[in-house]
């Protein structure tokens, strides 16, 4: 499942892709919406260490309770929101190099994200993360909830806000704000972004706000 939104902003016409979790739908919706749009260019949510590590199939190794933690929790939220880059994101890429059209990385690097959660998390928040306090919220049940989750993003998120705030700023907010920086930045007139659907409020409205 995807959830596509086009709209103008700041001279450019740009197709949001918010990317579900059933990865074949994902990955089909992607590659479809790319082939219907014909970007100038295909921004996606990673930095290039991310990048690199999911075309390798590699996977980083958190050190430390908490940072295992925040990995953790980065995963989970993932599979409950659309959040966690995958396969999609590489499906997106590919397609992209088939019509010779450029990638552009726009993430903030996940050491900075992490280093700024690591940093400003209250000792309330590690207690919650040390302890698995919010496993229950990211749970994930079977294929059928997993499809209807992506509709539950503005609920779930706003959770994940209002359970770890300092945690979401870091992860979230912070993020958006620099895609949507890093979006405008692009040279090119029609942008087609990949981002976990999780993502897609925050990065349109600063990007319509910025107009």
């Amino acid at each position: 499942m995807a959830k596509i939104e086009r709209f103008h902003a700041k001279g450019k016409e740009i197709s949001l892709v918010g990317t579900g979790h059933v990865l074949r739908k994902s990955v089909l919706a992607v590659r479809k919406e790319i082939r219907g749009f014909c970007p100038d260019t295909v921004a996606l949510e990673l930095d290039m260490n991310r990048f690199i590590a999911i075309e390798r199939g590699t996977k980083a190794t958190p050190k430390g309770l908490v940072q295992h933690a925040l990995f953790w929790l980065q995963k989970r939220a993932g599979e409950t929101t659309g959040v966690r880059p995958g396969a999609e994101m590489l499906a997106a890429a590919k397609e992209a190099r088939e019509h010779n059209v450029p990638v552009a990385l726009i993430d903030r690097d996940i050491r900075i994200t992490l280093g700024r959660a690591l940093r400003n998390i209250t000792l309330s928040e590690k207690l919650k993360l040390a302890w698995g306090a919010i496993g229950g919220f990211f749970e994930v049940g079977d294929k059928a909830k997993l499809d209807s989750l992506i509709g539950q993003k503005d609920e779930l998120m706003g959770e994940f806000e209002r359970e770890l705030p300092s945690v979401y700023k870091a992860l979230v907010t912070e993020r958006d704000s620099h895609m949507a920086t890093a979006i405008q930045s692009i040279p090119a007139a029609r942008v087609l972004v990949v981002v976990g659907a999780g993502h897609m409020p925050g990065i349109r409205k600063r990007l319509e706000y910025r107009k």
